[in-house]
């Protein structure tokens, strides 16, 4: 289990994850379609990344600042963040990634409840954060044209945000009514 926790074996498994990316691309793409976009079109999608992550590093220390006995630091939620990100893409579904998200939080002393509910109320905002965009686009799509609400994915990615977001605040609210965790509701306000 240790090998796991070490930092040459999260080396080793980016580098292998990047090497076979880079492998496949190279011999299984259709170079001829492929174009340069220009070197500002590159820095910007690198900066955009970025941000999404140095965004989503500052929510998961604001989330286990309420919701974890124990503080953790901008450098360990990016870390975390960015764990998560490796094993997500190297598993199926992204599964690896909530396991990878747990098991940092543990390796940083929070305990097994605490980085569960974190990891619930950081999906939460998460979902809510996502539900206010399609609400927003889906609003611009049905100014622009009525027939694109005819479409059943767009539907389905709006039911699915509305129940996965459902989901988790009576799984927080089960949890807190079972005084299993206390919920600190004067720092949400």
């Amino acid at each position: 289990m240790k090998i796991l926790q070490s930092k040459w074996f999260h080396w080793i498994l980016g580098i292998c994850g990047v090497g076979g990316s880079l492998f496949f691309l190279i011999h299984l793409s259709s170079w001829s379609q492929l174009f340069w976009p220009g070197a500002w079109f590159v820095f910007l999608l690198v900066g955009v990344v970025g941000l999404e992550m140095i965004c989503r590093a500052l929510r998961l220390q604001k989330v286990c600042e309420l919701m974890a006995s124990k503080r953790l630091s901008f450098r360990g939620s990016f870390w975390v963040g960015a764990i998560a990100d490796i094993y997500g893409a190297a598993t199926p579904s992204s599964v690896g990634g909530e396991v990878a998200r747990l098991a940092s939080l543990a390796r940083f002393g929070i305990k097994g409840r605490e980085s569960l509910m974190a990891l619930a109320l950081d999906r939460l905002v998460l979902l809510s954060s996502l539900l206010f965009v399609l609400l927003v686009s889906g609003g611009m799509v049905f100014l622009k044209d009525t027939s694109l609400f005819s479409l059943k994915s767009l539907l389905n990615t709006l039911i699915l945000y509305f129940v996965l977001a459902g989901g988790l605040i009576v799984f927080l609210f089960i949890m807190v009514r079972r005084e299993q965790y206390e919920m600190p509701w004067k720092k949400y306000f």
